[in-house]
């Protein structure tokens, strides 16, 4: 987010901002985990985005960075979809997504 924090969100309303990256409708970006576990934006080449069931984006060594918290009550709303984690603990996880549901 503009202050640096990390923001979580539930909404799979994303769009394409102009530099091609993937962000939320907020207009932060959304991440990704690479192969070797760093954290990355997301861009969409040719205005296509193909994600399976794992959220791994084809034709990228990325997939979605997913996660679950350790305790729910840590989480804040920010906005209208976002929350942040005050504690940071949070697990990634692997979860199954549908891409235009």
């Amino acid at each position: 987010m503009e202050n640096g924090e990390l923001g979580f969100t539930r909404n799979g309303n994303f769009k394409v901002d102009n530099d091609s990256r993937l962000v939320t409708m907020e207009g932060y970006p959304v991440l990704g985990i690479d192969d070797f576990g760093n954290t990355v934006d997301i861009y969409v080449e040719n205005n296509r985005l193909n994600v399976d069931n794992k959220g791994e984006i084809l034709g990228q060594d990325i997939r979605f960075q997913m996660v679950d918290f350790l305790d729910y009550s840590n989480l804040t709303i920010v906005g209208d979809t976002i929350f942040t984690n005050n504690q940071g603990d949070y697990n990634i996880i692997q979860a199954d997504i549908r891409q235009r549901f």
